[in-house]
């Protein structure tokens, strides 16, 4: 599908799996429960902009250039996905209604290149085996301190490698 609009669409507990999304939006979508695993969310400009992506599966899946800022992608599952240039954070408080929400995101294995997490919620988020997560934008989110890292990125960001997740 090339230039879909979801906009505020209720697509809970949706199955698109392998499916490709070009130029598409999904700004104020809810997607809770919905899996999307391996497919294909990108070509810029990718909107997704106060999505509610709650239990999401995006296991496998690629997402370029998307504008995720102030999306709920708590408890969200993003093994192996790839992130190239996805917006978490936002910038400028008054555009959005809410802090991006990524409590308990599960991101083992993904491909995080050029991924902006200013001021998202990192509480109990997995880290574990990422690409291309870089110290400066880990310490840019809220509650990165407990979120969950391999032992090489615990060090560079100064966390104890026994401290309980």
């Amino acid at each position: 599908l090339t230039d879909a609009r979801f906009v505020e669409a209720n697509l809970r507990g949706a199955k698109m799996h392998e499916v490709e999304l070009t130029d598409s939006t999904f700004e104020g979508a809810d997607l809770t429960g919905a899996e999307l695993i391996g497919a294909t969310l990108g070509r810029p400009p990718l909107r997704m902009q106060n999505a509610i992506l709650s239990r999401v599966n995006l296991t496998g899946a690629v997402l370029t250039g998307a504008d995720m800022r102030c999306v709920v992608l708590d408890h969200a599952v993003l093994h192996n996905a790839t992130l190239a240039s996805v917006k978490f954070g936002k910038r400028n408080i008054k555009e959005y209604a809410r802090e991006p929400n990524l409590e308990a995101a599960d991101f083992s294995g993904a491909n995080l290149a050029g991924e902006e997490l200013y001021k998202a919620n990192l509480h109990k988020a997995k880290f574990i085996n990422v690409k291309n997560l870089t110290v400066d934008r880990v310490k840019e989110a809220y509650n990165w301190e407990e979120a969950d890292y391999d032992p090489s990125l615990k060090q560079k960001l100064g966390l104890s490698s026994e401290r309980e997740s």
